[in-house]
This record gives structure tokens, sequence and C-alpha cells, in this order.
């Protein structure tokens, strides 16, 4: 197992370029950085009680370090982290350092009670798991419209 940061220096070494080992050492970057960043898009929503989005903060940080930005010789390492702290705290910038570095996968089920949301793991998906079948691919919605709602 490998870290989100490690994954991503790796890329180019390792991830285009896959041996009889990669399915057993290999992590996705793009999907666990995407659970990355839904968790720490919540924190910075929850530090900043919604005020300040991690939308925010890569706009803050293009402007700075992007193409005409007052930092544009290059973007220097832990420069996104110290923004975070700047912005809403040493909490949330330790919190993301240790997302970005952990081999733990993101505790999504946190962030989603942050919004009131479950993660329910069905009993059908344990049962497939367990005798090795194929997991079914739905999200369990039923959708129902009524006049002029969409109801999940």
């Amino acid at each position: 197992m490998r870290s989100a940061e490690h994954a991503s220096f790796d890329t180019w070494t390792k991830h285009y370029k896959p041996d009889a080992n990669s399915i057993n050492s290999d992590v996705s970057y793009y999907r666990k950085g995407s659970l990355i960043g839904f968790v720490a898009d919540t924190a910075i929503r929850k530090a900043s009680k919604q005020k300040v989005t991690l939308d925010d903060i890569l706009r803050e940080m293009y402007r700075l370090y992007g193409p005409d930005g007052s930092q544009s010789s290059g973007y220097p390492p832990r420069a996104f982290e110290a923004l975070v702290e700047q912005t809403v705290g040493k909490p949330v910038a330790d919190q993301i350092e240790a997302l970005l570095t952990s081999l733990t996968d993101p505790d999504v089920d946190a962030a989603l009670e942050y919004y009131g949301l479950q993660l329910e793991r069905s009993a059908t998906r344990k049962a497939a798991e367990a005798a090795g079948s194929p997991v079914p691919a739905d999200f369990g919605l039923v959708w129902n419209s009524q006049e002029s709602l969409l109801l999940v």
C-alpha cells in the first residue's frame, strides 16, 4: 500500500509501466485523490463554517503559482498545506497533510456524516464479497418523480 503522495510521485516510473507485482503494490492516485479531495473539502468547509472551500484554496494556489502569479517560479513543497493553514488553521492543514501521506484510506464516513449522509454498505455487497462473487454495481438509489420534484 502507498500514500497518495508517493503514488503520484511514482506515476511516471511505475504506474504507466506495470509489472507482475503492480496489482499488489500500486495505489490509484486518481481514486484515492478524489476521496482525499472530498474529505479535505469537508474539513475546510467545517473549519470555516462554510465560508471557504477546497475550490477557494485551489483558486488561490493558481493565483499565486499559476503563469501570471506573483510566485510563478514554481510550486514549492508544502505550499498547499501552508495556504490551508493560513486560511483555516493548523489542525486542518495537519489533517490534509496526514491524508496525503497516510497509507490508510480517508475517513469518508465521517465526512459524509457532516452533511447528514451515511453510506450503507449493503448485505448484498457483503454476501457477494464473502462468496468471492462480483459485487453489484449500483448506488442503491430509487428515483421517483412527483409533480415538480425529483425524490431519491
